[in-house]
């Protein structure tokens, strides 16, 4: 759903509440893409530079 080609990415996934985490790598950036799905849905986004 959210992997795109030659761009490492990774999911957690917790149950309760459900919350989606995504992992990823580019251009030697570490992104996270967090999405709760209950009881609100909203999304959260961080991006941090890799030293």
């Amino acid at each position: 759903m959210f992997a795109r080609h030659g761009i490492p990415s990774y999911l957690i996934v917790q149950p309760e509440p459900l919350t989606i985490t995504e992992l990823r790598l580019r251009d030697g950036d570490y992104f996270e893409r967090q999405i709760v799905t209950a009881p609100n849905i909203f999304t959260t986004e961080a991006s941090v530079r890799l030293r």
